[in-house]
């Protein structure tokens, strides 16, 4: 009997056949959980893949929403995703992309570059982080904060990071908390699985980082 996983397995040509009829990268996530040799073909699909060189980068002023960033479609409000840059200063930059499974390649990529040029990177969005977590504070006492588990920042000192925000009368305060104040029995922190093994980045490097501290 002919094994039917054998038709999907990647060759050097780059050959995964059903990628050529899948668009939405909703089915091509859903493809990746399949079993462990979907998940290795389509992320070796996803490691070869050469879209654009260069795209239009986020902007956080006078954006186009009625079209696709990275292909130019038409969009509607039902079809259109937005990805927020958060990292940035008001008016944040936004991705405004269509579905397939490409575009949101070329933009995840930009994306990741991007960050690890501003010294973060994001994190897998299954992480095991707390979602509040008492801090310490510049007057030595210490305040339970919310997470923001979207990336790890990398300081000038080579610190990881975890940006921790809350809210007293005076207003909103934020705070960048070095993670070995979270509990490590219950941090199973991991970079996002999306990434590229991109050597310039050291991803290998960070995630043993993440894990040993």
């Amino acid at each position: 009997m002919i094994n039917i996983l054998s038709i999907f397995q990647i060759k050097m040509t780059f050959n995964f056949i059903i990628l050529d009829f899948i668009d939405s990268f909703r089915d091509f996530k859903n493809l990746r959980i399949v079993n462990k040799e979907f998940y290795k073909s389509c992320m070796e699909v996803w490691q070869n893949y050469k879209g654009k060189e260069m795209i239009s980068s986020p902007r956080g002023t006078m954006i186009n929403i009625s079209c696709c960033h990275i292909c130019s479609k038409n969009l509607n409000k039902k079809k259109r995703i937005e990805l927020l840059v958060n990292y940035y200063y008001h008016p944040e930059p936004v991705y405004i992309i269509c579905e397939n499974w490409k575009c949101i390649h070329d933009c995840l990529i930009d994306l990741f570059y991007n960050a690890w040029e501003n010294e973060r990177v994001y994190l897998n969005k299954n992480n095991y982080l707390p979602q509040k977590n008492k801090i310490p504070r510049s007057n030595n006492q210490k305040t339970i904060a919310n997470i923001d588990y979207n990336y790890i920042i990398i300081s000038c000192s080579g610190k990881l990071l975890v940006r921790c925000y809350w809210f007293d009368d005076n207003g909103q305060y934020t705070k960048d908390v070095d993670i070995k104040h979270f509990n490590k029995k219950n941090n199973k922190t991991k970079i996002s699985s999306w990434y590229k093994n991109y050597k310039d980045l050291n991803l290998k490097e960070l995630n043993e980082k993440i894990n040993n501290y």
